[in-house]
């Protein structure tokens, strides 16, 4: 019995494929055809690769390559001015694939107008359900509605994007319309998350949101939650700043922060007190009023010293001797107290005030916390 087992496979295999064989013929022979129609459509040649597109529509047995024939063969007719034609052609080809599409800067305006028309008028049906109650849903980037949504969509493909209207959680994703066919999304909303891309100059800030250190900069793709967030950065020397971040779910928010040195200290000065300068000026003021009142005393001894004289009074020759060396006494004086006001005058301008700076350990100031907001 065993040696019957390779024969009978090889006899399976055999007349599968020469059961095959003629489709598979058939279908690179229609993929053949629909290359030298591209050629010759290509090259201006209409007509030859309408009659060549027509020959592989007739072989073609893939759903994707005839819609392929059918849209060249679209715009052939769209070139040649067939119009009725070409939204037919148009038309097969999106009910058999809807993914298709045209170039535009390879398609003249009005093919493209009758292949967007095409593709307006063919429809298909859209339900979207949520697992979250009070979810929209935006098609297409257009106003969102409530959740569950259903719809008329034209063929092809559409955005679809469902979120919570705290923008907390959400579900995005595409959705391909066949024409006359509904097609039902069942979403199921996850924790959304926008990326933080955080710069500072010079780099090496310690980054901390909330009570959580994420690291130092620069930090390229930090994920965060939708919704407001302060940021605070911290680097050694430099003033301390705060950012508050909008993130925004599948976006990415971009910070540049310049961080600020601190302030070098201007430590605060003391004035040079002029000590001698008020010794000496008050020095010359009690020596000046002791020479004063010398002076009047010379005086009063003066005249006392005419009035003996004239009277013949005892006293003149005491007098005599004592007056003079008032006189000589109170001049001293007024010298000395010339000469301690000249010291003063001196020394004002030797003790003239001079900056003094405080040592370090007296000089100081407190930092502040920068804020900046979006």
């Amino acid at each position: 019995m065993r040696p019957r087992a390779p024969l009978l496979l090889v006899v399976t295999c055999s007349a599968f494929l020469f059961g095959w064989s003629p489709l598979i013929a058939q279908s690179l022979k229609a993929e053949a055809l629909l290359q030298e129609g591209l050629i010759r459509y290509n090259v201006g040649q209409f007509e030859r690769s309408i009659r060549i597109l027509l020959r592989a529509q007739k072989k073609a047995r893939d759903a994707r390559v005839k819609a392929k024939i059918q849209l060249y063969l679209g715009l052939n007719y769209g070139v040649t001015g067939e119009l009725s034609k070409a939204r037919t052609a148009f038309a097969t080809a999106l009910t058999l694939d809807p993914s298709l599409d045209l170039k535009v800067s390879e398609t003249k305006d009005s093919i493209l107008d009758t292949f967007r028309g095409v593709r307006r008028d063919l429809k298909g049906q859209l339900v979207v359900r949520a697992d979250r109650d009070g979810a929209l849903v935006s098609v297409d980037g257009e106003q969102p509605r409530a959740a569950p949504f259903t719809g008329q969509l034209a063929v092809g493909k559409h955005k679809i994007v469902v979120t919570t209207p705290d923008g907390r959680f959400g579900y995005r994703g595409e959705v391909l319309i066949y024409a006359g066919k509904s097609h039902t999304i069942d979403a199921g909303l996850q924790l959304l998350s926008g990326k933080l891309k955080l710069t500072t100059r010079p780099r090496g800030a310690k980054v901390m949101i909330g009570k959580k250190e994420l690291g130092q900069t620069p930090l390229l793709g930090v994920l965060l939650p939708p919704g407001r967030h302060k940021v605070s950065l911290t680097l050694e020397g430099h003033l301390p700043q705060t950012r508050t971040v909008d993130v925004k779910a599948y976006a990415l928010a971009e910070v540049k922060a310049e961080m600020v040195p601190l302030p070098v200290a201007t430590p605060p000065t003391r004035r040079r007190r002029r000590l001698w300068t008020w010794i000496a000026a008050g020095s010359s003021l009690a020596v000046a009023g002791t020479g004063l009142g010398l002076g009047i005393w010379a005086k009063n001894g003066w005249d006392q010293y005419q009035e003996a004289a004239a009277n013949g009074d005892a006293s003149y020759n005491d007098l005599r001797e004592d007056v003079p060396k008032r006189c000589i006494a109170a001049n001293v004086l007024f010298a000395t107290a010339g000469a301690l006001a000249v010291t003063a005058v001196v020394l004002l301008f030797l003790e003239a005030p001079k900056e003094r700076p405080v040592t370090a350990a007296t000089a100081g100031f407190s930092p502040m916390t920068t804020g900046y907001e979006f």
